[in-house]
């Protein structure tokens, strides 16, 4: 279960408009995704940008770790939100996503 950051922002791209929710805290949240990378706005109204080489890092994070449980990666204020759509793009392609 590989993510590749094309893949997930391409997929970002056609479910921008659905609703969506973090994981662990279930806190609403919307994005748009720039010709920079997404930028996502929590329920605080307050959009925080994440450029694309970031994403590519977390990623690849993911690759490595394989688990949907934040605390299981490094300190980024963006694992939460980017979590979920890894999630949904994995569920997309048929791929079991369990807990871990």
């Amino acid at each position: 279960m590989h993510v590749h950051v094309d893949e997930l922002l391409a997929f970002a791209r056609q479910r921008g408009t659905d609703d969506w929710k973090t994981g662990p805290r279930g806190l609403a949240f919307s994005y748009a995704v720039t010709s920079s990378g997404i930028e996502y706005t929590p329920q605080s109204g307050n959009p925080r940008p994440v450029p694309r080489a970031e994403l590519e890092s977390f990623c690849h994070e993911f690759n490595e770790v394989q688990s949907f449980s934040p605390g299981k990666y490094p300190k980024r204020w963006h694992k939460s939100y980017t979590l979920p759509l890894i999630r949904a793009l994995l569920k997309s392609k048929g791929i079991s996503v369990g807990q871990h």
